[in-house]
């Protein structure tokens, strides 16, 4: 990209309010605004430029921007004005919409806007400013989103604060989890630790996110319990008393005990016992019973009948799946090995 060098004289170029709203079209994003004065500037035509960058890589972000600039090497956003006077004073406002502009990957963008005239080579001003990623990835959320977001971040929090210290991949996890459920850019993670954070010092009420997750389906209440289930393995030196918590939540959130015994199975599987627990058989069952009891888990939780719901809930699905046909396999062999030996011994 060609570097760019404002004059700096006779007026300013700075950057206002950064507003969250609809455009005309009620596509929600965040609205930019730029504040322009010129004084003693020649009449003619202008344009008034902004671009984003990665902070890190310097690299334009393409799908931000509608226009390419042959002279300045990159995409651009732009608007055109007229000066008529010596005085020249707007607002401009440059709108971005949520979701469609940066990836949750990175931490800070910079925007750069200048002011060039018809027919000049370098900018008449320059201005740039930095600005989080978060702030540009929200989704429009209902207050009761939020609500239920917030719970299921407390909830998360209590888990992992058992037995040792929150890391920042547990923050990852959770994030990753709400906005599976609902929605990219749901949460951040600077939203994610403000608000374990709030449950570390005492400001959410754990009490509280219990009481309003029990209102989840029992889908969502299972999906929530697999993210747990997960968030306690992350420390091995804690898990024992991280899946205890786990269990204890699973109870006061109404499901029952056999289902959740299952959901463990996927994530703490033991002994060839496991396999009978997981298709919901007794250890003496026999070979037809077995067989039924693995078809019918296998159309529940068959990825298939998962897709077009959120992708946690599909990666519930798929791990269930994979399990029940670890079961399966596994009983089969263990009779195909018994039968050897009896015949053997015959």
């Amino acid at each position: 990209m060609k570097a760019l060098r404002s004059t700096k004289s006779g007026g300013s170029l700075k950057f206002g309010d950064r507003v969250h709203g609809r455009d005309e079209n009620g596509t929600f994003g965040l609205f930019v605004n730029l504040d322009l004065r010129m004084t003693g500037k020649r009449p003619g035509a202008y344009s008034l430029l902004l671009m984003l960058f990665d902070k890190f890589t310097g690299e334009p972000v393409k799908s931000f921007t509608q226009n390419l600039s042959d002279e300045y090497g990159c995409f651009y956003a732009y608007s055109s004005f007229t000066v008529e006077k010596a005085f020249f004073s707007s607002t401009t406002s440059f709108f971005i919409p949520y979701g469609t502009v940066l990836s949750d990957e990175q931490i800070f963008y910079r925007m750069i806007a200048f002011v060039v005239k018809s027919g000049g080579s370098d900018p008449e001003f320059v201005a740039s400013i930095e600005i989080p990623s978060s702030e540009m990835l929200q989704n429009e959320l209902t207050e009761e989103s939020k609500k239920a977001i917030e719970a299921v971040i407390t909830v998360s929090a209590s888990v992992i604060n058992a037995g040792r210290s929150v890391r920042l991949d547990e923050v990852t996890e959770i994030k990753n989890a709400v906005n599976g459920v609902f929605g990219k850019g749901s949460a951040t993670e600077e939203y994610s630790s403000s608000l374990i954070d709030n449950y570390l010092a005492g400001r959410n009420n754990l009490s509280w996110a219990i009481q309003y997750l029990k209102n989840f389906d029992i889908t969502a209440k299972i999906t929530l319990l697999g993210t747990l289930l997960r968030l306690s393995k992350t420390a091995p030196s804690a898990s024992q008393k991280r899946l205890e918590l786990v269990e204890m939540t699973s109870q006061e959130l109404g499901i029952e005990s056999s289902l959740f015994h299952e959901l463990r199975m996927i994530y703490y599987p033991s002994h060839d016992a496991d396999a009978y627990k997981i298709l919901g058989l007794r250890a003496d069952s026999d070979l037809i019973e077995v067989k039924k009891a693995y078809r019918e888990k296998c159309k529940e939780f068959h990825p298939d009948l998962y897709q077009g719901l959120p992708e946690s809930f599909q990666i519930f699905a798929k791990e269930q799946f994979q399990r029940i046909q670890d079961a399966y396999q596994r009983i089969v062999s263990n009779r195909n090995s018994e039968k050897e030996f009896d015949l053997a011994a015959a």
